[in-house]
């Protein structure tokens, strides 16, 4: 039984809802009159709920399946899309007059789905809330970098934001340019020292495997030294490929020394293009002192930097020569050799 207390009109009691008669679906679904509560039956595509006074509350249950359509004032479904029913689906709507219906809820028979979107994340320069109505797994993998190898840049190259649909990885790296012309390139060396007391020039040091062009100028330097501190002479020299260019016996740099000293020096030499006619040109300069004061014993320059013109063919290997006087022992401790790329 229902009670209504005077002046506040409040219900106390429980409010029983009748079941009325079951509802054909049509284009315009007609409530009847008799309860609040319906069954739906057919399939007919319903796009309105017949009139009821602004207030009036039902329950839809439909018996199967058929489209709802989306109206945004007369037929005001959730998510402001259409929806299929299935059998047990259930449905509240509340009249807000004139033929205007807004579902209040929804109760579905069916499971959630269990199909899932492959995520199509895309990565921008802004948010956006995007149009899809699917979902992904809580697991699902979502593309952030690719395998896209970066770019090499080249010399005068402007900012650019680029373009990728994904990031690149943490750990890439830019491609750096080629080295333009003029760009000095360390060729090869040696840097372990050698020592012999050879009384005969032999090899002391080698640069193997080099590739010098004719044309290209290239440079070396090679620290060489008396290792001994007896009475003897000790001297250096270079060969380029199978010519030796500056003997160590004769043209060679002087590390000499007395019973007392020791002496160290070496050769810095700078060397041009190998043309026909022109592949005498080298310069530079070679030295050797007294390790206990520094002092210069003996420095040459251009005048005696060999007996032999370069050879005019791509350098392969580049030898430091040596020779001692009994008992001293002759030392090279390292070289390095640099080429200038051809203009």
């Amino acid at each position: 039984m229902v009670t209504f207390n005077p002046g506040s009109r409040t219900i106390v009691g429980i409010v029983r809802w009748l079941k009325g008669a079951d509802l054909a679906s049509a284009a315009t679904l007609q409530i009847g009159s008799d309860g609040n509560y319906f069954d739906v039956t057919g399939t007919t595509t319903i796009t309105a709920l017949s009139s009821e006074p602004a207030g009036t509350i039902i329950s839809l249950q439909f018996d199967g399946a058929l489209t709802l359509t989306y109206n945004a004032t007369s037929l005001i479904l959730q998510g402001s899309v259409d929806l299929t029913t299935a059998a047990g689906d259930l449905l509240v709507f509340v009249s807000e007059g004139n033929g205007n219906w807004r579902e209040a809820s929804r109760r579905l028979a069916a499971a959630l789905p269990t199909s899932f979107a492959t995520p199509a994340l895309v990565l921008g320069t802004a948010n956006a809330a995007g149009s899809g109505t699917t979902t992904i797994r809580a697991n699902a993998t979502i593309v952030a970098f690719d395998t896209t190898v970066p770019v090499t840049q080249a010399f005068s190259d402007a900012a650019a934001a680029g373009t990728a649909a994904v990031a690149a990885r943490r750990d890439h790296r830019h491609g750096m340019p080629a080295a333009s012309a003029g760009a000095v390139s360390r060729e090869g060396g040696q840097t372990t020292e050698a020592t012999t007391t050879s009384t005969s020039a032999v090899s002391l040091l080698t640069a193997a495997s080099l590739d010098i062009a004719a044309n290209e100028p290239f440079s070396f330097f090679a620290p060489c030294r008396k290792a001994s501190a007896d009475g003897g002479d000790t001297y250096c020299g270079y060969q380029v490929n199978t010519t030796v260019i500056s003997e160590a016996e004769n043209t060679g740099v002087y590390l000499g020394g007395t019973a007392a000293s020791l002496g160290d020096g070496g050769g810095t030499i700078f060397v041009g293009p190998r043309v026909t006619n022109y592949h005498c040109m080298s310069e530079g300069v070679r030295y050797s002192g007294t390790t206990a004061t520094g002092a210069v014993r003996n420095q040459a320059t251009a005048a005696a930097m060999g007996t032999n013109p370069i050879p005019i063919a791509t350098i392969t290997d580049l030898i430091i020569r040596a020779q001692s006087v009994s008992p001293s022992t002759s030392a090279a401790d390292e070289l390095q050799v640099y080429s200038w790329a051809a203009s």
